[in-house]
């Protein structure tokens, strides 16, 4: 049961990863085929769209499949650390691309939480987890918590930080 749920946890992230990625691209990258538009619940390409109306109802998908994943590793999380050493960063990932898609979305609530929830993720990684992870995966989140910080301080948040791969 456990390596089933260690699965759906990697599909889920990778599927809202690619949804992430795909509403970030420039709209002529973004495949239009009828059976892609038929798959992804698209209109007629020649009907009216708004591509900024798609493109945030992308980024909420995403960061809804994100938000599953992060309730799952805060469920399972201890019991799957011995089925794939270095699961802890894929928390990191998620609670990363969640503030990465409020900042796309101009929502700074929810930008200020995932950045809370990365600092104290970041805390706990540098002591207790570090020993599964990577120190340079370590170092890329702990340098967007430092980023974020000094947005806030200066003011600035006029930059969007990139989602985690």
């Amino acid at each position: 049961e456990l390596q089933d749920t260690l699965v759906s946890i990697l599909l889920m992230y990778n599927m809202a990863l690619t949804m992430h990625m795909r509403a970030l691209q420039p709209r002529s990258s973004t495949p239009s085929t009828p059976l892609f538009n038929k798959l992804h619940h698209r209109p007629d390409p020649g009907a009216a769209r708004n591509p900024l109306r798609e493109r945030q109802g992308q980024l909420h998908r995403a960061r809804q499949v994100y938000q599953r994943v992060f309730w799952l590793l805060g469920q399972y999380g201890p019991a799957l650390s011995p089925l794939l050493p270095g699961i802890e960063i894929i928390l990191l990932a998620c609670c990363n691309n969640m503030g990465h898609i409020a900042s796309v979305l101009w929502q700074v609530p929810e930008m200020q939480t995932a950045q809370e929830q990365l600092k104290t993720l970041v805390t706990a990684a540098s002591g207790t987890m570090a020993l599964s992870m990577i120190a340079e995966d370590l170092k890329f989140f702990a340098f967007t918590v430092v980023l974020w910080e000094s947005m806030v301080h200066f003011n600035r948040t006029s930059l969007p930080l990139a989602p985690a791969a």
